[in-house]
């Protein structure tokens, strides 16, 4: 029996991106590169569910988005903007859901980190993401995943060790993989704004300009 070939997959990089930085873009080329994506998408939220409100309004903080991947010279990072387009919470089962109606034969790969996926229980219907896609852990080397019970017994049924299986289906399986993470945070971008700090080392050139002529956060 034949197996099926798929297309190439595709990262989604979800987040607030408030303001987006360094971090943001070092783990998405490296989720692309080590695990043989075709692109990331980074998308940005309408909503966020779990955290609090949003600085930066939409307008901005995809504008800011736009002059990052830009910046970045790389064809195959992109901008998914639909969860700005729709006016609701940003539950990204229901993104997801999107994303397999429009490309039946990709793989999806959801990229978080691995303080994200500790909080994977506490998602809208958590337990489909993997009905609709991958789950892609990005964590620091030698770093172990500080899980609860419920979570170790999801990552040991569903955990692969190999890139190249996630290409060979559509969803439904996790893999970790180890990344250098860049430490910065968006709280504290917008906490050096506060006190007049620069902030051209951990975010784009172009997104600093951005940041300080529209004179956010």
């Amino acid at each position: 029996m034949a197996t099926t070939k798929f297309t190439k997959p595709i990262g989604i990089l979800g987040g607030s991106f408030d303001p987006v930085h360094n971090g943001h873009l070092h783990l998405a080329t490296a989720c692309l590169r080590d695990c043989q994506l075709q692109e990331v998408r980074l998308l940005p939220c309408q909503q966020q569910v779990l955290k609090s409100t949003l600085h930066g309004s939409s307008a901005d903080r995809l504008a800011m988005l736009e002059l990052a991947v830009k910046n970045t010279k790389q064809a195959n990072l992109t901008i998914d903007a639909r969860e700005i387009e729709r006016d609701s919470a940003s539950y990204m089962v229901t993104t997801l859901e999107s994303l397999r109606a429009e490309l039946p034969n990709t793989p999806l790969c959801l990229i978080m980190g691995s303080d994200s996926f500790n909080t994977l229980p506490q998602w809208h219907q958590w337990q489909r993401i993997l009905e609709l896609a991958h789950i892609i852990v990005a964590k620091r080397p030698k770093q172990a995943l500080q899980l609860d019970s419920e979570l170790k017994v999801f990552l040991k049924q569903h955990q692969i060790e190999s890139v190249e299986e996630l290409q060979k289906n559509l969803q439904g399986s996790i893999y970790i993989i180890d990344i250098n993470a860049l430490n910065i945070s968006a709280t504290e971008i917008r906490q050096h704004r506060q006190e007049n700090e620069k902030i051209y080392n951990v975010v784009p050139k172009d997104v600093a300009e951005y940041i300080k002529v529209s004179k956010l956060y």
